[in-house]
C-alpha cells in the first residue's frame, strides 16, 4: 500500500484542488461503467425483440455535468427505432420476447443499490487511494 505524506498546509491545500478537480469526471465515468453493466444485464434481455433494431438502439449517455450532478442515464430509440416510446409505455401490447417499461423496471429496481455499486466502483478504481 503506497503512503502519501504532505508536509504544510499549502501541499494539502494542493492536494486537494488536484482531488477535486479530477473527481467529477472519474465519478461519472464510474457511474456510465456501472450504468452499461445494468444495460447489458437488465435492460437488453427485458426490452421487446423482434427486428433486434430497439434493443440494438439502447445506449448509456453520461448526464450534463452540473456543479451538483455527475450521472448516467439509458436512451433507447432514434432513427433506426422511433417506437421506443411506444413500445416502453404500452403496457396492454403483448410480446412474445420481453416486456413495457424496459428500462424503467430495472432502473427502479437497482435504484436502492446503484450508489454502492457506483462507490465500489470508484474505491476499487483508485486503488483504494480515495481517502
Amino acid at each position: 500500500m503506497a503512503v502519501l505524506i504532505l508536509h504544510g498546509k499549502e501541499a494539502m491545500q494542493g492536494r486537494m484542488r488536484t482531488i477535486s478537480h479530477g473527481f467529477p469526471a472519474f465519478a461519472e465515468a464510474c457511474a456510465v461503467a456501472e450504468m452499461e453493466i445494468e444495460l447489458e444485464k437488465e435492460i437488453r434481455p427485458r426490452t421487446p425483440f423482434l427486428t433486434g433494431a430497439l434493443r440494438a438502439s439502447e445506449r448509456v449517455e453520461a448526464l450534463p455535468r452540473t456543479r451538483n450532478l455527475v450521472g448516467a442515464r439509458v436512451f433507447a430509440g432514434g432513427p433506426t427505432a422511433p417506437y421506443a416510446i411506444i413500445v416502453h409505455e404500452d403496457l396492454e401490447a403483448f410480446h412474445d420476447d420481453g416486456e413495457a417499461k424496459y428500462i424503467e423496471r430495472p432502473l427502479m429496481e437497482s435504484a436502492p443499490f446503484m450508489g454502492a455499486r457506483i462507490g465500489r466502483r470508484m474505491w476499487l478504481s483508485s486503488g483504494s487511494r480515495l481517502i
